[in-house]
């Protein structure tokens, strides 16, 4: 009974995104949700950034940073009756920065990996102290971007801000971490890759790959983990 509060504290701060991240709606009603959380599918995301208009700079940053092409804007109703009518809520919209001056766009008229990555910047800049658990951040991006995804998550944990556990099928993401360690950007002893492999009878068990300062893996990479593009590349070579 004493440890009730300890547990609620702990759980209060993991911050859990899913492997689909909602587009933003139309209109998002605002005053509901977490301080610092975008929610499990990012659809707290436009609320929390038309209430703290700081962090809507942050993420902008950020995009720059990723080569995003695009900018947030959050937008207000104009009128005090819409308001009144219903209720007060607030509009994403994106500015694509390519163009000069940029070009305001909804979010549902580009490309889906935009709206899938927002949520994770926007919750890697929010969190406090916890930790963060994102499915598949690559879903829908260009390698380059998956890749760049991976400075964010450095930043975030070099920052203090949080841990992050991130599950992913990218070895682009994986490559650009393991860079960075090697560049010293990134503590070897901050970085932990577990690899879901199979027994023989078909059990699966989770084994640590170890990483050295040179950004390598101690025991070198499993087995079947870069087969499948060495058996395009190189067919002669990989059916060695």
């Amino acid at each position: 009974r004493a440890l009730g509060p300890e547990f609620y504290d702990v759980l209060s701060r993991i911050y859990f995104l899913g492997p689909m991240r909602a587009r933003p709606e139309r209109t998002t009603v605002l005053g509901q949700g977490s301080e610092h959380y975008v929610g499990p599918a990012g659809e707290r995301m436009a609320a929390l950034l038309s209430e703290h208009p700081t962090l809507v700079t942050r993420v902008n940053e950020w995009c720059d940073r990723l080569g995003l092409g695009y900018h947030v804007r959050m937008l207000s109703p104009v009128s005090q009756d819409i308001i009144k009518s219903a209720g007060d809520f607030t509009v994403l919209a994106l500015e694509d920065v390519r163009f000069d001056p940029p070009v305001l766009v909804s979010p549902r008229a580009v490309g889906y990996g935009v709206g899938q990555l927002l949520p994770v910047i926007t919750q890697c800049l929010l969190a406090a102290d916890g930790m963060i658990i994102i499915e598949q951040p690559e879903v829908h991006l260009h390698p380059r971007l998956q890749a760049s995804v991976a400075d964010l998550f450095i930043d975030t944990v070099n920052a203090g801000r949080a841990q992050l556990l991130i599950e992913t099928h990218s070895e682009h993401l994986v490559l650009r971490t393991l860079r960075r360690v090697r560049e010293g950007a990134l503590a070897p002893q901050d970085v932990a890759i577990l690899y879901v492999d199979m027994h023989e009878d078909g059990g699966a068990f989770v084994r640590r790959l170890e990483v050295d300062r040179h950004g390598e893996l101690v025991d070198g990479w499993p087995g079947s983990f870069f087969d499948e593009r060495l058996a395009e590349v190189l067919p002669g070579l990989a059916d060695r």
